[in-house]
């Protein structure tokens, strides 16, 4: 039910009564009362005043001695009378003479104070909260509109005709409820049903009927057209016909056109010769229900795509881009060769993509734009709108990205255009108003596009008496298009006001249903469709096909801004919530959850889940938000790699969840999400943030598990002797608490850095003592696999191959089968056996399998060595083609050794295809990884065998002569270790690169490689 607005009317000798009226109403269920303590002079109805007084639905008329003769009370109460609104006379004071005023009202006496009349005054609200009262309020304010129609001058006919047919679409709603409240309500949740099923159904076709293909339109442009920012658009045209621009940056604040600039040339394309011919235009909101990934921005240049052969390519599950086995370097190859004509991609609200730096936040998203930004052999240019413009992406890309700031409105002239435009009727007066008039409307909105919107409002809806009167009104305010919102909102009805409140919350489009859902507390039987169309076509709202919305910025804000935030317990009585931002967003997000797919098989199906954890979010529910995003993580994105998308919530959760063991499993899910995209130093830092949380904690798991994770990014990072420290001290808690599957863990990662170290058989040893105190049942089946997989891994280095290949048998066999990264690495392991035997055949299915392992599950470590094992293998067999492509898919991922050696591959294969330049790039970039990790950590072999290849690698290229340094650098590995298989592994890439065994400095260098 919705509450019920009272304006108490009085004067300074009633004030305790009112107050004492006001505390006892405001403590009854669905009611608001107001009262005010002061006046402003000047003012016959101040704007604070005013803000209560026109939605109010009841007057509580407080008769006392000073009421005859307070101007204030008359024309309060002549108001209410003249607009048809309820009003009860409260007789405080015996013998005071105000018949003739309220003639036809029917008093209480209270002389004595409210208690007299509290029971009776009761009742006569509760009659005034049934839909049968609310209908009749309607149907006197219905005749009074018709009859002020009757006597209205032939100017003002049109502003009184809107009037009419806007109070005739609410009576008609209002009868309908009265009449049928329990039909009304099945006819609601029969809406609300229908309308999460059409959420559920996906998003619609590309419209390509005027020859321009569109992907998501724009928000629609007014009715009377938005026509101004010719020189702008000028410019954003000459910006795109130039070859060299593949980005334009529009900047400007809230409100200030640029959407409508973008939907105005939108409109000019259709049917357009205009240079350059665009073939497909793509919008974007940031605001939408899907956070903007790359894997979205694919999907939605995919379905620009007109051709059906390529379109159908594209949309096969086994080849196309929901095919998780394919990279997504891949999938924009194939989207950019598809792509037949200039394609444009408008990402509107792209501040809401950048971190504080004005960087993109999501890395694979910025991958993919950088991409764009450097090549040139692509048909696709970015327009990426926001409140300011992204200076650094636009410093690095001088060439190729450019900003167009819109600082100011619109020029003088256009904004007088634009005003007589959205007069068309002349019910505004704004056609016949002089031009000094339009001219000081200019002046104080700024030419402001939403702000001389409001101002036409304002006028056409009567609130205020001419133009002359509201710009004075203005006159001298902070925020100009701050009041004129305010004054806009506050001359609604108060189910109108909710209709907006609601939309405010939600923040994108939606449909009527999502706002039937949310009001079903409020106006039972509500079906809010007719009153979004009609404060649509009154210019309210915006229209966005068979969606609804505010624009977020800045009336959204102005509107959630002035509903009480809400507080903790809220929602935890019986009976219709308050409304607070807290209440409405939790409604909002509720909805999304009947409209959650049955079957989530990739990211584009938790759209629901994405919207619940933004509008929970926004209501400051930030445990609930939490739990959610915890929830999605662990269930769906964690396992497909994608656990970055939830990375900038989980950011602003930093430090406010309220409990130290929600804010460190916070952070854990942070550094989960950056390692899986390869930022090591970003994991160690949430890391650390959640090491001091665990040290207070009472848990043992919970120091453990952070202690483990540090060790595995600071070994990452080459810092080998603090990750040994982390792993010792987590094995030690985890033998004392008697926690086997910890000390397992800590173990596993203590050995690995043994083995960084060169002390290959004491890690051997340690992971042998692991294996024979393993249960032979239970449920540490993955860490057993994961024990089998280190071991081959040692005995592989060791020249132990055979031994290595039983232990990779051995974890395949008992990996449980959900652990895809798990599986992926055993047969990654398997690869490299044969390679080391010199079986790169039988290398090449397992290496495969590994690949295609790594991008279902999208893991950074997997993809980049399964990916550099099989550019190995394929080099092996002089598959040179095969091997550059995987080499190249393997660079792209992972940090440290990984990727050091994948760079090395690249160089050698670059440098065998005859591709000097290519090898050089790709050395040096080894190069630099390698003295990165040498810094850190002097005695680590393989960074030192890698070194001196790609030390020799650069002098093959036709680098400076740097063998002395390669043999160095041989030379430091071989005295850290002399193993077989180490040294097998080190002559072999050394071969592969050196065909010519005759070439200078060659032998000098394999000899220091095998350690003669």
């Amino acid at each position: 039910m919705d509450p019920l607005l009272v304006f108490i009317s009085f004067t300074h000798d009633g004030e305790a009564f009112a107050h004492d009226l006001n505390e006892r109403l405001n403590q009854v269920p669905f009611v608001t009362s107001w009262i005010y303590t002061e006046r402003n002079l000047g003012y016959p109805f101040y704007p604070e005043l005013m803000k209560h007084l026109q939605p109010a639905e009841l007057i509580l008329f407080l008769v006392t001695r000073q009421s005859p003769h307070s101007d204030w009370c008359t024309s309060e109460l002549q108001y209410a009378k003249d607009t048809g609104k309820r009003i009860i006379p409260l007789i405080v004071h015996p013998g005071v003479d105000f018949s003739l005023l309220l003639q036809g009202y029917q008093p209480l006496h209270c002389t004595t104070g409210v208690e007299e009349i509290w029971d009776e005054l009761r009742r006569e609200v509760d009659k005034l909260m049934s839909p049968q009262a609310k209908f009749e309020v309607l149907d006197e304010k219905l005749r009074l509109a018709r009859r002020a129609l009757e006597r209205a001058p032939e100017q003002d006919r049109p502003r009184h005709e809107t009037e009419v047919r806007a109070i005739e679409d609410r009576w008609r709603e209002a009868e309908r409820r009265a009449r049928d409240p329990q039909g009304s309500l099945l006819r609601q949740e029969a809406e609300i049903k229908r309308g999460q099923e059409r959420e559920r159904a996906g998003v619609a076709e590309p419209d390509d009927s005027s020859g321009l293909r569109c992907v998501n339109h724009p928000p629609p442009m007014m009715r009377n057209r938005f026509r101004n920012r010719s020189p702008q658009i000028r410019f954003l045209q000459d910006r795109l016909r130039d070859p060299k621009v593949r980005l334009v940056a529009i900047a400007g604040r809230s409100g200030n056109g640029k959407t409508a600039m973008i939907s105005q040339w939108r409109e000019n394309l259709r049917g357009s010769e205009l240079e350059p011919r665009i073939g497909a235009f793509v919008y974007l909101p940031a605001y939408g229900t899907r956070p903007i990934t790359a894997s979205v921005l694919l999907e939605e240049l995919g379905r620009a795509v007109v051709d059906p052969a390529a379109r159908a390519r594209l949309e096969s599950p086994e080849t196309g881009l929901s095919n998780p086995s394919r990279t997504v370097y891949d999938k924009l190859e194939e989207v950019l060769a598809a792509l037949a004509g200039l394609t444009v991609v408008v990402i509107d609200d792209a501040g809401a993509l950048l971190d504080a730096a004005g960087r993109i936040r999501d890395p694979e998203l910025a991958e993919i734009v950088d991409t764009l930004l450097r090549r040139s052999n692509h048909r696709v240019k970015l327009i990426l709108v926001a409140q300011d413009l992204p200076e650094l992406l636009l410093a690095a890309n001088p060439t190729s990205a450019v900003g167009l700031q819109l600082d100011k409105g619109l020029p003088l002239e256009d904004s007088r255009s634009f005003l007589r435009a959205l007069d068309e009727d002349g019910a505004c007066g704004l056609s016949s108003a002089p031009e000094e008039h339009l001219t000081r409307v200019w002046r104080l909105t700024g030419g402001s596009p939403r702000a001389l919107e409001a101002i036409a409002t304002i006028l056409r809806e009567g609130r205020t008496p001419s133009l002359l009167k509201l710009l004075d009104d203005l006159t001298g305010a902070q925020d100009v298009l701050e009041v004129l919102i305010g004054l806009v909102f506050n001359g609604l009805e108060a189910a109108d006001q909710r209709i907006l409140q609601v939309l405010a919350a939600y923040e994108h489009p939606v449909l009527p249903s999502a706002v039937d859902f949310v009001l079903e507390d409020y106006l039972p039987g509500f079906v809010s469709e007719p009153a979004l169309r009609r404060l649509a076509g009154r210019q309210l709202i915006r229209q966005y096909g068979e969606r609804f919305y505010l624009p977020p910025s800045p009336d959204g804000e102005f509107i959630l801004a002035g509903i009480p935030p809400g507080g903790p317990g809220e929602g935890e009585e019986s009976g219709t919530p308050k409304v607070t931002r807290l209440a409405l967003c939790r409604r909002a997000a509720q909805y999304f959850v009947g409209t959650r797919k049955r079957v989530v098989g990739s990211i584009d199906d938790l759209h629901a889940e994405f919207a619940e954890i933004r509008l929970l979010m926004r209501a400051g529910d930030l445990q609930a938000a939490n739990k959610l995003i915890d929830a999605v993580d662990e269930e769906r994105l964690s396992r497909w790699g994608y656990s970055s998308v939830l990375s900038n919530w989980r950011q602003e959760l930093e430090g406010r969840l309220g409990a130290p063991r929600l804010e460190m499993n916070n952070y854990l899910g942070l550094a989960d999400a950056h390692t899986q995209q390869g930022r090591a130093r970003q994991a160690l830092a949430a890391l650390e943030s959640a090491q001091e949380l665990a040290a207070a904690s009472p848990q043992p798991e919970a120091r453990i598990i952070v202690g483990i994770n540090l060790g595995t990014v600071r070994q990452e990072l080459g810092l080998t002797e603090a990750a040994i420290g982390d792993y010792t001290r987590a094995q030690q808690e985890a033998r004392e608490r008697r926690l086997f599957p910890q000390e397992v863990m800590a173990a596993l990662g203590h050995a690995r850095c043994l083995s960084r170290k060169g002390l290959l058989d004491e890690a051997v040893k340690q992971y042998e003592e692991l294996l024979a105190r393993m249960p032979q049942e239970g449920p540490d089946r993955r860490l057993e696999a994961q024990l089998h997989l280190n071991l081959a891994v040692q005995l592989t280095a060791l020249g132990r191959g055979v031994e290595a290949l039983e232990h990779v048998a051995r974890g395949l066999a008992v990996v449980p089968s959900d652990e895809y990264v798990l599986r992926g690495h055993l047969f990654g392991e398997q690869a490299e056996v044969h390679i080391a035997g010199d079986g790169w055949e039988r290398a090449l299915k397992p290496a495969g399998e590994a690949a295609e392992l790594a991008t279902q599950t999208r893991d950074v470590q997997l993809t980049c060595e399964a990916n550099r094992t099989l550019a190995l293998a394929h080099l092996c067999g002089a598959q040179l083609e095969k091997a550059w492509h995987a080499a190249d898919t393997a660079v792209h991922y992972g940090l440290g050794l990984g990727s050091m050696t994948a760079f090395a591959v690249k160089g050698i294969t670059a440098y065998r295809l005859g591709e000097n330049r290519d090898a050089r790039e790709a050395f040096l970039e080894a190069h630099l990884r390698a003295r990165t990790l040498l810094e850190r950590e002097s005695e680590a072999f393989q960074v030192l065998e890698t070194e001196g290849l790609v030390l020799y690698g650069l002098t093959r290229c036709g680098g400076p002569d740097q063998t002395d340094l390669a043999i160095a650098a041989y030379q430091a590995a071989r005295r850290i270790t002399r193993a077989r298989g180490a040294v097998q592994r080190s002559l072999l890439l050394l071969d592969k690169l050196a065909i010519d065994a005759r070439a200078d400095g060659y032998a000098e260098i394999r000899r220091a490689a095998a350690g003669l």
